[in-house]
């Protein structure tokens, strides 16, 4: 993870508020992240869904004339019309970004898998006779980021089973989301080296394959791009969708075995020092009557063994 620097991530989190300032902070010291968790059944699981996204946005949000989304309800993700709007598909690619990197700036957790852990996740992923989904994650937070090598770090025997395909990226984000329907989803937002972030892909978790995991992001991409191609169609062509699917169809299985191995039950984690350490979400603090939550100053380093 040579390229990509701590502040590289802290600022995908501080750009957020480009579009609409003050939301990447809007939730600290606020007692809504705790009604939210406790709608959840999954106790590793995030403080946002996508169906009640722009419930939460809209009371952190309360007050503030800048706020250009509160006209907004939960429908501008839910409905399948504004995923026909070229205008709104871009909102909500950018509400996809605050659903993980907001929960990623409470913690700040960044994940480095040893040797023996890669390998293993990678040839997991291969293995596509006894490749499986996992019906839950014990997520060590609620949003984390998995730190990836450079070409030129690789030892052999990584280097031997490391897919082709995640040469470009430095790491990814991951969230666990659970939905008003119960349904798990592992939200991935892949970094590349050079600092470029990609959109959000989810994966269905519990599902018995990954053509079935990835269904529901697949028609949302594919309604996507057929609307930019009939709007913008010498933006949008055949040959980039294609490519679009090839990446991130290779990618996924290889990220979400990274992400089990990091869950496994036998997986331990040390600091930078080598210590034990136990990852966990920060602790909420009571105000008033209220459990509100802060976020970490700096950055917090694991090393996956």
């Amino acid at each position: 993870m040579s390229k990509l620097k701590t502040r590289t991530l802290l600022n995908f989190c501080f750009g957020l508020d480009e579009f609409m300032a003050g939301i990447c902070t809007c939730l600290v010291g606020r007692d809504i992240i705790g009604r939210e968790l406790a709608k959840n059944q999954c106790p590793q699981a995030s403080f946002f869904k996508d169906s009640r996204l722009m419930s939460v946005l809209n009371e952190a949000m309360a007050g503030r004339k800048d706020f250009q989304l509160s006209r907004y309800d939960d429908s501008l993700i839910t409905s399948k019309a504004n995923h026909q709007h070229p205008f709104l598909i871009t909102v909500i690619y950018y509400l996809y970004q605050v659903s993980v990197l907001m929960p990623w700036f409470f913690n700040k957790g960044l994940y480095h898998l040893s040797d023996k852990k890669m390998i293993a996740a990678c040839k997991a992923a291969a293995d596509q006779d006894n490749f499986s989904v996992p019906a839950a994650l014990k997520m060590p937070q609620w949003s984390i980021f998995v730190t990836l090598p450079e070409v030129s770090e690789l030892s052999d025997d990584v280097a031997a089973v490391y897919p082709r395909a995640l040469y470009d990226f430095g790491g990814f984000f991951a969230a666990l989301q659970e939905e008003t329907d119960g349904e798990l989803y592992l939200n991935i937002m892949p970094v590349e080296h050079g600092g470029a972030i990609l959109e959000r892909f989810s994966i269905n978790l519990g599902k018995g394959s990954m053509q079935e995991a990835m269904a529901k992001y697949n028609a949302e991409t594919d309604l996507h791009f057929k609307t930019f191609k009939e709007s913008d169609p010498d933006k949008i062509n055949d040959e980039g969708i294609a490519q679009h699917y090839k990446s991130v169809q290779t990618i996924a299985p290889y990220v979400l075995k990274m992400v089990e191995a990091i869950c496994a039950d036998d997986t331990t984690f040390t600091d930078r020092n080598g210590n034990a350490v136990t990852p966990e979400n920060i602790k909420p603090q009571l105000h008033q009557g209220s459990e509100i939550y802060g976020a970490r100053l700096k950055e917090q380093h694991f090393n996956v063994q």
